[in-house]
């Protein structure tokens, strides 16, 4: 859910801003990535790297996720990314 880096192109309309903060607080659509975000972050385990398929899988849902903000919160003159 790249709700953050929205929120980021919005900043320059406040309504649109408000809705995705909103929705990036209290979810109400099928996200298929989620992100979290404090003031610090640490690593709580190492992972291998994805395979070819599972990272095609990720970038599929990333897209996915990009298309409904865009759907959701249109900003003028701007790339899904």
């Amino acid at each position: 859910m790249g709700m953050v880096d929205h929120a980021v192109r919005c900043v320059q309309a406040p309504a649109l801003l408000k809705d995705v903060v909103s929705e990036y607080w209290a979810p109400t659509q099928p996200w298929a990535c989620w992100e979290y975000l404090d003031q610090t972050m640490g690593i709580v385990e190492e992972i291998s790297s994805p395979s070819e398929m599972e990272g095609s899988i990720w970038f599929q849902s990333v897209m996915k996720d990009a298309r409904l903000r865009a759907e959701l919160w249109p900003i003028p003159n701007r790339a899904l990314w």
